[in-house]
């Protein structure tokens, strides 16, 4: 088992690698956050992407950000945008293994609903290298291009593992994403891979397995 103290070596050693200084208020955050338990490759990835987006003209950035009722994983602010990153992993509990694919599309489907709700403010996700990024394809089209048909099946899917209203489906009408991110934590290295791209891969990838 890997002591606290070398896990907080490991963050002091990737921060230093990212030029982040150890008196850097999201160290001693990201150090809290170790001493509660969270999973320090989650950590890790947060303080990459908070070293990446402090170099696209954010005012304000931090981890593990309360905004509303919702938690974001980075949050940054500027004068004229809010936005809240969500890691996604895929991870999937083991009790919904055998219906893995609709739990992230429905898990995807709750965080857009809760920062939806929310005025002004942005949603995208993170996933690290070699994960695709499956938000469903329904929502990747321009809004005045998804049928309610097609949010309906989406919801639907959600309402299988999470409490979610079918009036929620207006909040998915007008949700964009222009972007979202792609880390690699071997490299350190973050790139946006855009919505057009995005979207070719999660088609091909549907298309081979299904």
């Amino acid at each position: 088992m890997i002591e606290t103290l070398d896990l907080y070596s490991l963050l002091l050693m990737m921060s230093n690698r990212l030029g982040i200084e150890s008196t850097d208020g999201v160290i001693y955050k990201a150090m809290k956050l170790i001493d509660k338990g969270v999973s320090v490759t989650h950590i890790l990835a947060e303080v990459l992407i908070y070293s990446y987006v402090k170099n696209e003209g954010y005012n304000y950035i931090s981890i593990e950000e309360t905004i509303g009722s919702t938690k974001c994983d980075v949050y940054a602010e500027s004068k004229s945008r809010r936005i809240c990153i969500e890691i996604e992993t895929h991870s999937i509990p083991v009790e919904y293994i055998l219906d893995g694919y609709h739990y992230i599309i429905a898990r995807h489907i709750k965080k857009i609903l809760q920062i939806a709700k929310e005025e002004s403010i942005s949603l995208t996700f993170a996933y690290p290298y070699g994960v695709v990024p499956l938000i469903p394809l329904e929502l990747l089209k321009k809004p005045e291009e998804r049928s309610e048909e097609e949010l309906e099946r989406v919801v639907t899917i959600a309402r299988k593992f999470y409490a979610i209203d079918y009036n929620s489906i207006m909040y998915l009408k007008n949700w964009t994403i222009k972007y979202v991110y792609i880390y690699d934590m071997a490299l350190l290295r973050v790139i946006r891979l855009p919505i057009e791209s995005l979207t070719k891969i999660v088609h091909m990838y549907i298309e081979l397995i299904h």
